[in-house]
């Protein structure tokens, strides 16, 4: 994996990033070994800007074992984008915290919440 970090010289960096992935899955038993393995993959291709596309494409080919929705930076992400909806629905649009409930798919409880940090930070 180190192999992400270095130049690929003359290899595709798709194909190798390819190579890696097949060889985490089959190599590992354990679905959490290959959840570790590949996150600390995700890791080092973070550090290397140009090789995030082919991590995507080559993720797709162990997909019945990886679950982008069951990733917590997944979830994170899709949790700050749902927060960011809320709070815009409710300061710039003045929408109902029942309909910004429905419209978000979340609870009123949360979206009372969000609203409450919102008029605590006025």
């Amino acid at each position: 994996m180190l192999g992400i970090l270095a130049n690929p010289g003359d290899d595709n960096p798709a194909e190798v990033i390819q190579d890696i992935v097949n060889e985490i899955d089959n190599a590992t038993e354990s679905n959490l070994a290959k959840n570790k393995y590949f996150n600390q993959l995700r890791i080092f291709v973070q550090l290397r800007t140009n090789v995030e596309h082919q991590l995507k494409e080559a993720m797709q080919s162990v997909s019945t074992f990886f679950k982008e929705e069951n990733d917590i930076f997944y979830r994170k992400g899709a949790e700050k984008t749902r927060h960011t909806l809320i709070e815009n629905l409710l300061t710039k649009l003045g929408v109902s915290d029942e309909k910004a409930a429905e419209i978000a798919e979340v609870s009123i409880e949360y979206v009372k919440e969000i609203r409450a940090s919102l008029d605590a930070k006025k």
